[in-house]
Order: C-alpha cells, then sequence, then structure tokens
C-alpha cells in the first residue's frame, strides 16, 4: 500500500497558525484517549469487565458516550488502549523516514519514538500495564482484543515497509519478517525494563536494535564468544 502526502490546504503564510491549531488539537485528542483509558483500567478494576458499561466509562473521563465512540468501538479497546486510528499515524511514520534508510533502523527509530512517553513516566506507565495484563490474564474476551490490537500495530509496520519498498506485502515475505523481528525486539527490551533494569527503557531499545544488526552474536564473556 502506498502513501503519498497530500498538499497543504492553507497559504503558505498561514501554515504556522494551522500547524499550531492542529498540533493543538491533537494533544486534546490524546488527553481524551488517556483519559478513557485510564477510566477503564480503574473501573473494571474495581468491578470487572461485566459490571462496567461504556456510559460509565464516558462519564468517569467527563465525555459524553458518542465522544467514547469517537476514540473506541468497545470497552475491550479502550482497556487495551487499541486506537483504530494508530494504524494509519504509525504506517505513515515510517514511511516518511528518510529515503534509502535501511527498514530496520527505520522501524527502530519509530519504535522508540513511541516509547518515549513510557519512558518518562515509568512508574504510571508499568502501573498500568501490570493492571492490564492482569485483566487480559482473567478476561478471555480481553485476551481477544489484546491480540487484535498487537496484530493491527505489527500490520501497520508491514504496509509501512512494503510501502518504501515498493513490493507487495501478501507475497513477499521480507516487510512481515522485518516487522516481526522489530515488535519482538521491542516487546523485549519493554520486558527487560519492566522487570527492573535501571537502564533507560530507549537504551534497552537501542541494545536490542544493535544486537539484531550484529546478527544476534552472544556477547563476549562467559558463555558468549571469545
Amino acid at each position: 500500500m502506498s502513501f503519498t502526502p497530500s498538499a497543504p490546504s492553507v497559504p503558505a503564510a498561514d501554515a504556522p497558525a494551522a500547524s499550531s491549531i492542529g498540533g493543538r488539537r491533537e494533544r486534546n485528542k490524546q488527553r481524551t484517549r488517556r483519559a478513557l483509558q485510564d477510566a477503564a483500567v480503574r473501573l473494571v478494576g474495581e468491578r470487572g469487565l461485566e459490571r462496567v458499561t461504556v456510559e460509565q466509562l464516558a462519564d468517569a473521563a467527563e465525555v459524553s458516550t458518542r465522544t467514547f465512540f469517537n476514540y473506541f468501538s468497545s470497552k475491550e479497546e479502550a482497556l487495551v488502549g487499541h486506537d483504530p486510528e494508530d494504524g494509519a499515524r504509525l504506517r505513515e511514520a515510517v514511511i516518511a523516514r528518510p529515503p534509502g534508510e535501511a527498514p530496520l533502523r527505520a522501524l527502530h527509530a519509530v519504535l522508540r519514538e513511541r516509547l518515549r512517553e513510557a519512558g518518562r513516566e515509568r512508574d504510571r506507565w508499568l502501573t498500568r500495564r501490570a493492571l492490564v495484563r492482569s485483566l487480559v490474564d482473567s478476561e478471555p474476551r480481553l485476551l481477544a482484543a489484546w491480540v487484535a490490537a498487537w496484530a493491527s500495530f505489527e500490520q501497520a509496520l508491514v504496509e509501512g515497509v512494503a510501502s518504501r519498498l515498493g513490493v507487495d506485502p501478501e507475497r513477499d515475505l521480507y516487510p512481515r519478517l522485518v516487522a516481526g523481528v522489530a515488535v519482538a525486539a521491542t516487546r523485549t527490551a519493554v520486558v527487560h525494563w519492566n522487570g527492573g533494569s535501571t537502564a533507560r527503557l530507549g537504551e534497552l531499545v537501542d541494545d536490542a536494535f544493535r544486537s539484531l544488526g550484529e546478527g544476534l552474536a552472544a556477547p563476549a564473556g562467559e558463555g558468549g564468544r571469545p
């Protein structure tokens, strides 16, 4: 799938103001999405999935039910943090990387940026992740939503890589392979960080991708290469 950015719809002189408005609008959307996600984790954690309604989530986030459905199609999506619009943004971020940049390097840059907020708010992020994981483990419906969210996330990377290379991801193995490897490397870094590592999350992501670039050679020292 190819992507061609559209031309700006405002005169050049008005672009900074339009950019500022667009940036403020996006920040407001992110705040609303975050409020809905936090409400979902808190209420479902307190009451259980079956005893929480979309109306209650919207009320807890101080928005209308209609607004809720502008962000999520279900309470399950809100709980696992799946953003229906995120795939397009992620795909575009991969496509927008500098021309000629190696696919793995492009994915490294995009995924590292995606984890920037987690690195800044470690305690909140880890607490929320632990709660979501415990709920997912106990609710089969949430597990399905969790798996679907990850599949959607990875598919966006596949499409971004395929577009950069000008290949069909249904016919060419490479885009799916490199996206899968990149997601695995990122997830491994997050799990290690979640396990109590004192290193910064960005550094762990860098280390994981560096190991991939070196062909996963064993580290020097006991049990490794000489």
